[in-house]
């Protein structure tokens, strides 16, 4: 079979490229959905996925305007303002004529704004029309091409008619002179996730080693780290633990990162020693593990780079969990608490991904639910409110994972009435989110904590308010079926 290969823009050109997840083998395997497609010889016009931060020279246009603030809504959740700007947007690339490339970039956004409102129906629908003409006006083999292709089969629901897709992405990734090294590498990981998702590990394979000898030959470390993490997942996957131990290990050797030092490490170094400290964990070679994880915190932290101390907080955290299976739980609480002070401090308006991610408290939460000292979660979980609600504002997606959260472990203590207005709390939020996000997502979140209310009313001996909460739910239930049957 040809290649095929996954899409990203260089980072220079400070392209936003929404992700998709697709589950395979229990792991998660992220598929990314491109807005813009750089050529090294022909580049496109400036196409929906770039911002103006990064382009400076760039003369703002009223469509321009309306892409950056359409982006902007999607980031911070609010699907229906980006859907009503992206349609706008739309209706401005229209004036460019029915066959202008800049047209079928906005035709690929908007595609991806109903991708992430779960329409996939309008979806393809956007996509095809962009693919229509791409072809017609850069030709059958273009980069551009191949990125609608790209997209088109990750919103195919026919796994089918997703191959026909990936088919010709991999011809157009063989024929293109103009596709530079780093799309060949992402659509040649994109199309191994589909052949994986489908239990096709020998194409997977295939494919991901095709990807790392193009990541290898042109230097870009951070193809190279992508394709070595997913090349190892798939062989963990098959019980391959050495063949996936070998990839950290050679990686860990060809950059120095194996001496321990740390001084000169850079963001890929880090990274691949973590990893192999990961790899060693997974086999119960804790010993090794422990000295690899200390060697990629040695790293990371003399590293002013941000990137590589954005890995600091998730070191600190396996190594804390190492720890603790060792019984080691004072050291192992160090760390963990440690890990919570730096994304603590982290968050803020600029870095609005960290206090997101307060919400999950998994290592310390498990750690304090092994001591039965679950209550001592509870002011981490309120200060995590407290630092959203002010980051992010009260009705962002993270507050109400928060207090499920917190209402969950009020739960699991047996404080059933403190956990009660957490919930009605949390259900008023999902609520309120309506407004701002009529996603599929959102309409299947707030179902699902209408319920878990609903279970706990029950529980309390209040059972004609849990039907009417459980009634609430089978109504939220129907815009949720209606749009799965509409996809």
């Amino acid at each position: 079979m040809k290649f095929m290969s996954k899409v990203q823009e260089p980072k220079s050109a400070g392209l936003s490229v929404p992700w998709m997840a697709v589950v395979t083998s229990g792991l998660p395997v992220l598929v990314c959905l491109l807005t813009t497609l750089a050529s090294e010889a022909k580049p496109r016009p400036l196409g929906s996925g770039q911002s103006e931060s990064t382009l400076a020279t760039r003369d703002e246009t009223p469509l321009d305007s309306l892409l950056d603030r359409a982006r902007e809504a999607r980031r911070m959740g609010r699907m229906v303002e980006a859907e009503k700007i992206a349609l706008g947007a739309l209706q401005e690339a229209e004036k460019l004529g029915d066959t202008s490339p800049k047209l079928a970039s906005v035709l690929i956004f908007v595609a991806s704004v109903y991708h992430q409102k779960g329409d996939l129906g309008k979806a393809v629908g956007f996509t095809e029309r962009a693919l229509a003409i791409d072809e017609k006006k850069l030709g059958p083999d273009h980069p551009s091409v191949a990125r609608d292709l790209n997209n088109l089969a990750q919103y195919q629901q026919s796994p089918a008619e997703a191959e026909n897709c990936w088919r010709r992405v991999l011809e157009i990734v063989e024929k293109s002179v103009e596709m530079d090294s780093s799309n060949r590498v992402m659509l040649l990981n994109n199309a191994a996730a589909f052949y994986r998702y489908h239990g096709r590990n020998v194409e997977a394979e295939t494919l991901l080693k095709h990807a790392l000898e193009i990541a290898e030959s042109s230097g870009q470390t951070t193809d190279i780290d992508v394709i070595r993490a997913d090349l190892a997942s798939l062989y963990r996957a098959e019980g391959k633990e050495a063949e996936a131990e070998r990839i950290f290990r050679d990686a860990v050797a060809a950059d120095g990162a194996a001496n321990g030092k740390g001084s000169n490490q850079d963001y890929s170094g880090s990274l691949n020693v973590m990893m192999l400290a990961r790899q060693y964990k997974d086999q119960g070679r804790l010993q090794d593990a422990e000295e690899y994880y200390n060697r990629a915190l040695a790293a990371m932290e003399q590293n002013p780079d941000p990137n590589a101390r954005v890995l600091l907080p998730q070191a600190l955290d396996e190594l804390g969990d190492l720890y603790h299976s060792e019984g080691r739980d004072s050291e192992a609480e160090n760390l963990f608490l440690r890990a919570l002070d730096l994304r603590e401090k982290g968050a803020g308006p600029k870095r609005p991904e960290l206090a997101r991610i307060l919400s999950s408290q998994a290592p310390l939460l498990n750690f304090y639910r092994d001591q039965g000292r679950l209550s001592e979660i509870e002011p981490i979980f309120q200060r995590a409110l407290a630092i959203q609600e002010r980051v992010l504002g009260p009705e962002d997606e993270s507050v109400f994972w928060t207090l499920t959260e917190m209402a969950r472990v009020y739960r699991e203590e047996g404080k059933k009435a403190d956990a009660l207005p957490l919930y009605r709390q949390a259900v008023q939020t999902a609520e309120k989110n309506l407004a701002k996000d009529d996603s599929k997502t959102a309409y299947s979140r707030l179902e699902f904590i209408v319920r878990e209310y609903a279970g706990l009313l029950q529980e309390l001996g209040r059972d004609a308010e849990a039907a009417r909460v459980r009634a609430r739910a089978d109504q939220v239930r129907g815009p949720t079926t209606a749009q799965n049957g509409k996809n």
